[in-house]
This record gives structure tokens, C-alpha cells and sequence, in this order.
């Protein structure tokens, strides 16, 4: 098989094992836009309810409830789509991935909204990854091409999208 060939298939193939993973990603961005006005509206219950570990929080604002019904729901979803509780598995870990991004970047001291490269746009492809490894096998190859396809789209996404995107959501 030609380079090209392959290159062309693992992207494809890459794309299609984290597909509820990407789809989680951005519905949550999606639905938080949709109805929370502010980014630290009261509304969003917190999955730390507030606590913290030693002077920081445990997880943050960022990461509520409505996030993890969301990765339900996709999931869900997919399952019933496509007949593969696979599809369940990885939206859960990506938001399990964005969880924990959350719970290492308040152990750092890193406040909610600044950055943590690679990370931060990786984070639900890791926890995908995590979660599928006692179900299934991804290959070395797959995982770094989803890990590089979701830096890149991610990147890419807040650089052009975002601004333009948010004036798209009903407030």
C-alpha cells in the first residue's frame, strides 16, 4: 500500500474509533453555550460541589453535571446507532479525559481558563483511550493520529471558530 494510501486510511480509521469522543467534545461547548449565559453562571453544579484539596479546588467550575449527561446521552446515542456499547465507553472516558485534565491543572495551580498546552486539547482523546483499552485494542499508530487530529482541530478551532462561533449560540 502507497504512503499516501496508508496515511489517508489511519486518519480515517483514527477519526472513526474516537467519533463520540470528538462529538462529546464539542456538544458540551455546544450545550454550555446554549444555556449558561455567563461561564460562571450559579446554574452549573459542579461534579466537586465546591470542595477543595489543600487550597485549590478539586476539579473547578469547568466541569459540571451537564457535561457528564451529555457524555451519557452521546453515547448513548451512538450505542443505539451503531449497536456497539464501544461508542458509550469512549464518550464517557473523553469526559472522564477532560475531568482529569481539570483535577491535574488545579494540583498545578493553573486557574480555570488558562491553558495547558496539549493537554487541554487532547484531554478527552486520552480519556477516550484509557476507557477503551480493557474493551478493545488501539494500535500506537491510532492513538497518536487521534491525539495530533484533535491537537490540530482543536487549535485550529479556537483560533478561527470560536469567536464566530459563540455569536451563533442563542443566549
Amino acid at each position: 500500500m502507497a504512503f499516501t494510501q496508508w496515511w489517508l486510511q489511519l486518519n480515517i480509521d483514527s477519526a472513526a474509533i474516537f467519533a463520540a469522543a470528538y462529538v462529546f467534545n464539542i456538544s458540551v461547548y455546544i450545550v454550555y453555550s446554549y444555556f449558561f449565559l455567563e461561564e460562571t453562571d450559579e446554574k452549573t453544579l459542579c461534579l466537586d460541589l465546591g470542595g477543595r484539596l489543600g487550597e485549590h479546588r478539586i476539579i473547578g467550575d469547568s466541569r459540571g453535571f451537564s457535561g457528564t449527561l451529555v457524555a451519557l446521552i452521546i453515547g448513548y446515542t451512538a450505542w443505539m446507532l451503531l449497536g456497539s456499547l464501544y461508542h458509550l465507553v469512549i464518550a464517557v472516558g473523553a469526559n472522564f479525559g477532560t475531568i482529569l485534565n481539570s483535577f491535574i491543572k488545579r494540583r498545578l495551580g493553573i486557574e480555570r481558563g488558562e491553558g495547558l498546552p496539549f493537554l487541554d486539547q487532547t484531554d478527552f482523546i486520552l480519556g477516550a483511550f484509557l476507557f477503551a483499552t480493557p474493551i478493545t485494542t488501539i494500535s500506537l499508530p491510532i492513538l497518536i493520529t487521534g491525539l495530533a487530529q484533535a491537537f490540530i482541530i482543536h487549535t485550529l478551532v479556537n483560533i478561527c471558530g470560536r469567536p464566530s462561533w459563540k455569536s451563533l449560540i442563542k443566549k
